[in-house]
């Protein structure tokens, strides 16, 4: 059962006399499907407990303000479960200085017709191109 978005579960790691050594995040791919783990240690934290930080942020506390002591990575990583690559792979820019804000383009069209449109855009020797190609039953 996630918590929210990305985030599945936050497990906490105790040594032997009870003390706690840190913290598991475990995150899902929302792409792949796979599990990402990250963990940080007590000291990062500080005060606060991630358990109820994770409980702030889905009740409506904005990322950044409910986890202060994750890096704008790992915070990704509890939004959408991508590693910073896989991030990087999708949000690319050219630094042309143009609006680089998302957009959402919904087509319908033939799987032919589809990958036409996406080998436009997407070059079709990239592991993504062959995923969405996948995806598609191509």
């Amino acid at each position: 059962m996630n918590i929210y978005k990305a985030l599945e579960r936050i497990q906490t790691v105790f040594y032997d006399d009870h003390s706690i050594a840190g913290y598991h995040f475990f995150c899902r791919n929302m792409m792949d499907g796979k599990q990402r783990i990250f963990s940080v240690t007590p000291s990062q934290v500080g005060d606060r407990n991630p358990h109820e930080d994770a409980i702030k942020w889905r009740d409506g506390t904005l990322i950044q303000n409910a986890f202060p002591y994750l890096y704008p990575n790992e915070r990704e990583l509890l939004l959408t479960g991508l590693l910073p690559e896989e991030s990087d792979m999708i949000w690319n820019s050219d630094d042309s200085g143009e609006d680089d804000s998302f957009v959402e383009v919904r087509i319908r069209c033939s799987k032919k017709e589809c990958l036409k449109i996406i080998r436009s855009v997407i070059d079709p020797d990239s592991a993504l191109y062959g995923d969405i190609k996948h995806y598609i039953g191509e």
